[in-house]
């Protein structure tokens, strides 16, 4: 075990600008804002992350690194800048989520956040959310936009791009980068930290519980960049499987949730004539009651998000299911949705070719039959994305 912690080492900041306290709003003191970095084995991208931290004009900031015990060149990096770290540690951990609840619990700042260790911060966002808070104190939670960025050197803005966001949608996930995402610590006391039963989607389950409860406020700032790269393109890669199904528990705990304060026994219902998954056992704290467009929203991205679980186990017959469910009983919804109608037609197609001899599909395999599965699963691939951002419902 490795760790270290004593802040009094902390000398020379290695500032890029300093911005001097009476340019602060109403000359207040800068509140502390804690960072955590979760790493294990990112030593390919560690110093830069930890240089987009300390590098910030920002005078009030603890820094924490979590290290899951890695075995590359990790440590030797966090040691060469321990002078300007809070407090590091380097233990074997179940992944991530596990690693940044640590570190949240050990934070001491008022506003706090985490960056992954192979993302980075720009040079003042820091600067820019702690004025923002300073500005909301009703606001519990921050968010910006930010660039995606690889290793070539390629950038490009995320297409996320909302000018507005009603904090009490539930489903539509409306938040841009991760890094980018920014919480006053005091909220943890009323919902909890980082669901680690969720390896692959812990982040998104956290801002949705979040977002039953607190306020939050988008700001027109680029505070972060979030590196694609095959480590992390490998890693979601293999874990299509999983995404779907992680999202389909976080949706059906939504729905129960609502059951307190909303009419919403009609959709749970309906689930539960599909057989669908439905999370009763662990229901969110909800302060708030929803209109219930929201809601039926809320229900039909679920049965989206359950469509593309049973099309990645190859269901076809549960997935045909639901999409009948969805042109009768959401008409409103499915008649706007020109992607759920695609993917309505391509499962028509799969389904069809099923019952084709299989005589008469060895001869067509390489033509347009094969086109059209391999579009497809090219196309189910990038819809996952995309029933995150039901903007336009």
């Amino acid at each position: 075990m490795k760790w270290y912690n004593d802040s009094s080492r902390k000398y020379d900041w290695p500032w890029q600008n300093i911005i001097e306290k009476d340019m602060f709003i109403d000359k207040i003191d800068w509140p502390l804002i804690s960072i955590v970095t979760p790493n294990y084995n990112g030593g390919n991208y560690l110093e830069e992350a930890i240089r987009s931290v300390i590098l910030q004009s920002y005078p009030n900031l603890q820094y924490l690194i979590i290290d899951g015990g890695s075995n590359d060149n990790s440590i030797e990096i966090i040691e060469k800048y321990s002078k300007y770290i809070d407090y590091w540690e380097s233990n074997e951990d179940s992944g991530p989520a596990e690693a940044i609840n640590k570190g949240m619990k050990k934070a001491k700042g008022e506003i706090v956040s985490w960056l992954n260790s192979d993302d980075l911060l720009s040079s003042t966002s820091l600067y820019n959310i702690a004025a923002t808070f300073c500005k909301n104190k009703n606001i519990d939670l921050i968010y910006g936009t930010g660039f995606y960025f690889d290793d070539k050197g390629y950038y490009w803005l995320s297409k996320k791009n909302y000018d507005e966001f009603d904090a009490r949608s539930i489903t539509h996930f409306a938040f841009d980068l991760q890094p980018s995402i920014f919480f006053r610590k005091s909220i943890f006391a009323h919902i909890g930290y980082l669901d680690e039963s969720f390896p692959l989607q812990f982040d998104t389950e956290l801002f949705i519980r979040a977002s039953l409860n607190h306020e939050m406020l988008k700001i027109p700032y680029y505070l972060s960049f979030f590196r694609q790269h095959n480590r992390r393109l490998t890693k979601i890669k293999n874990a299509e499987m999983k995404y779907p199904e992680e999202l389909v528990r976080i949706y059906s705990r939504v729905l129960c949730s609502l059951e307190s304060k909303n009419d919403v026994q009609e959709y749970i219902n309906i689930a539960k004539d599909l057989d669908l998954f439905i999370d009763e056992q662990i229901r969110y704290p909800i302060n708030k009651v929803f209109d219930q467009t929201l809601i039926k929203r809320s229900f039909y991205i679920y049965l989206i998000k359950c469509c593309i679980n049973f099309y990645e186990k190859n269901n076809l017959k549960e997935l045909r299911n639901i999409l009948s469910v969805l042109k009768h009983n959401f008409k409103d919804f499915y008649s706007r949705d020109f992607e759920a109608k695609r993917i309505d037609k391509m499962s028509q197609f799969i389904w069809a070719q099923k019952l084709v001899p299989r005589r008469i599909r060895k001869r067509i395999q390489n033509t347009r039959y094969r086109y059209w599965l391999n579009r497809n699963d090219l196309y189910v691939e990038n819809y996952q994305n995309y029933v995150n951002l039901k903007e336009k419902l």
